[in-house]
């Protein structure tokens, strides 16, 4: 295996004429993402083959088109990759929580739905730190 000394290949390679896009994809927390990079080709007077990132004028319209079908490849994959994650995280029929009946609460026409959904989970946390306080005893803090 051949290791390439300027670091990993790009996963995502896209060229027009001298332009290149390449993107790198990264794990992140909440899934991956690309960093992506736009290069042009040259020549240098010894005829070296070597590449900047300054654009010329006439590389503008090219290089925005390009990264244009670089963004749309990576919205694809993202694409993929979620529902990959989803058909593998997919709870089965019985898994499923039942939805909570907010019914019963609409009496009350000064509160609205997400303000009923706020008070039931501060009810929630505050039994369980209730719950929490009476395993582990009183604190010994002083």
């Amino acid at each position: 295996m051949t290791t390439n000394p300027k670091g990993p290949a790009p996963d995502i390679v896209l060229t027009d004429g001298a332009l290149r896009a390449a993107s790198w994809r990264e794990d992140g927390e909440y899934g991956p993402f690309w960093n992506t990079k736009i290069t042009r080709r040259y020549q240098n007077v010894d005829g070296d083959v070597r590449e900047t990132s300054s654009l010329r004028e006439r590389d503008l319209l090219p290089a925005a088109e390009l990264t244009a079908e670089i963004r749309r490849e990576i919205l694809e994959r993202k694409r993929e990759h979620s529902q990959r994650r989803t058909h593998e995280h997919m709870p089965s029929q019985s898994d499923a929580p039942e939805p909570e009946d907010y019914s019963e609460d609409w009496h009350d026409e000064n509160m609205t739905e997400k303000d009923i959904r706020r008070k039931r989970f501060m009810d929630k946390r505050k039994a369980q730190d209730q719950s929490q306080s009476l395993q582990h005893g009183p604190s010994q803090e002083s």
